[in-house]
């Protein structure tokens, strides 16, 4: 984050579930996000599933703050929500409320949270390439 920083770049990290940012989730009222739909449905990394809608939010957020202020780095929190699916519910049986999967990344890109979100997730398919398939591809894994 260093590097990006110095040279003027902008980032963009996954964060963990820490509790800051469990509690920064919690605290993003409903009226704050805005429906997202992709082009071309995407693999959840926590389930597999299949995601072609979602709703897409943003916080500011401080990270590193267990460190000196100088040392502390003021960002956006952007969250993606997505629809829990109920594999275990029967055909016809309607859901009470719904319940959600959170996934949060951090950055400082000017891009809109929507534009955030879609530059963010073709990260994820870039690093996918990288890590999972371009090894088995290239004979290496």
């Amino acid at each position: 984050m260093t590097a990006a920083l110095t040279a003027g770049a902008w980032f963009s990290f996954t964060i963990a579930h820490w509790p800051t940012v469990t509690a920064a989730i919690a605290k993003i009222p409903e009226d704050a996000w805005t429906p997202i739909t992709y082009p071309n449905a995407i693999a959840d990394p926590t389930t597999g599933e299949l995601v072609s809608d979602a709703h897409v939010a943003e916080v500011p957020f401080t990270v590193f703050t267990s460190r000196k202020t100088g040392q502390q780095v003021a960002c956006r929190l952007v969250v993606r929500r997505v629809k829990r699916l109920n594999g275990n519910a029967k055909t016809g049986q309607d859901t009470l409320f719904a319940t959600w999967r959170y996934h949060a990344f951090i950055t400082n890109s000017t891009l809109n949270t929507t534009d955030a979100d879609v530059e963010h997730r073709q990260h994820a398919v870039v690093d996918y390439l990288d890590v999972g398939v371009m090894p088995m591809l290239c004979g290496s894994a």
